[in-house]
């Protein structure tokens, strides 16, 4: 059985330690991330490699909706599935990252079931 490669891209350190956790705990192999800078690196040098996209939308160097728009317009990388996990509960925000293509926009707090399985759904759509 195939392993999946998830891109978390996530600024503050202990969350990120988390979900690491939180995947390899579940099977996956988790790419770490912690700006938009490195995340966009490791599309460009890996983008057949990742399997799914994690992301928050607060990071220091580009907002998570601008790597979201970078991703969408490049045809290498607009297939990846891409997930926002972030603290922006504002319903505008939400109808902004799916607006954009967001394919999931899970809140913090959030439990690691419920990232799993949003994970594992976006993956069995993916791969049907």
């Amino acid at each position: 059985m195939k392993t999946h490669n998830i891109l978390l891209i996530e600024d503050e350190t202990v969350l990120l330690d988390s979900l690491k956790v939180i995947l390899q705990l579940n099977n996956y192999n988790p790419i770490l991330a912690e700006n938009g800078t490195t995340a966009l690196k490791i599309l460009n040098q890996q983008s057949n490699e990742i399997d799914l996209i994690v992301c928050d939308i607060n990071l220091p160097d580009i907002s998570g909706f601008d790597i979201l728009q970078k991703i969408k317009s490049n045809s290498a990388l607009n297939s990846i599935p891409f997930i926002f996990l972030t603290a922006y509960a504002d319903a505008k925000d939400i109808q902004k990252g799916l607006r954009l293509g967001a394919d999931e926009y899970l809140t913090k707090p959030f439990s690691s079931k419920e990232l799993v399985n949003v994970i594992s759904k976006r993956l069995l759509q993916q791969n049907t």
